[in-house]
Parts: structure tokens; sequence; C-alpha cells
């Protein structure tokens, strides 16, 4: 029951954060994503949410001008 209830938890970082974001995306056919944490303190919440614009962002978007990538 554990196992099914944070499989989709995402921890660590950034590179393997964006890495398993993406695997959750693609399995579920998403196109997008919300994110949701579970730090109790205001500074932690939103240091969290810093932590993960900040490694999407120097991500590659799929299909957007200037990508190497195939959009998906």
């Amino acid at each position: 029951m554990i196992e099914e209830t944070t499989a989709a938890h995402v921890v660590g970082d950034p590179a393997t954060v964006v890495e398993r974001l993406g695997q959750l995306a693609g399995s579920a056919g998403a196109d997008e994503l919300m994110a949701t944490t579970s730090a109790f303190a205001h500074a932690d919440r939103l240091a969290s949410y810093e932590l993960l614009a900040q490694a999407a962002a120097v991500q590659p978007d799929p299909g957007q001008p200037g990508s190497d990538e195939p959009a998906r």
C-alpha cells in the first residue's frame, strides 16, 4: 500500500527529479504536470518550488523552437 501511495513521489537532485517527472508524464501521456510539496514551513515550500523551476528551466522543451528534441 505504501509503495502504491508513494509511486509518484519524486525526490532527488535536479537531474533526477527532471528525469523522473519526464518518465511520469510520458507514462501518463501528459503534456503538463502539477507539483506539490510536503514541506510544512512556507520558506521550505517556496525553496522546493524554486529548485523545481530552476531544474525545469535548464531542460529542453520538446517541440519548442530551438529544441533539438522532437515533440512527444
